[in-house]
């Protein structure tokens, strides 16, 4: 969100205002994504990349996720998977009409 304070504006009282967060839980487990909205579809999507390297050759870590923005009306997460070989970065934008999914891989 981005509100703009120009100078005829400053000194006065700021207006305080929060959006609820929108209702969505991603989750990455076994090389799998799943978009869930609360009281409404499950999105589940499998990710098509080489083999993770053998555990026994490097120890698995556990998914990091970070939420780049949410608000009422747009959740965007990132969640990074570590691989030495291959690390897969996974972005999933969902908004609240529950008609718009996004999910992508960058690394």
């Amino acid at each position: 969100m981005l509100v703009t304070v120009t100078p005829a504006a400053q000194g006065r009282q700021l207006v305080r205002f929060s959006l609820p967060l929108l209702p969505v839980a991603c989750a990455v487990q076994d090389e799998e994504v799943t978009v869930t909205w609360e009281g409404g579809p499950i999105f589940t999507a499998r990710l098509i990349a080489p083999p993770p390297v053998p555990a026994a050759m490097y120890p698995p870590a556990a998914p990091e996720t970070e939420v780049v923005e949410s608000n009422g009306l747009y959740r965007w997460e990132r969640m990074v998977i570590p691989d030495p070989q291959y690390p897969r970065v996974i972005e999933v934008r969902a908004d609240a009409l529950r008609q718009s999914l996004r999910a992508r891989k960058l690394a």
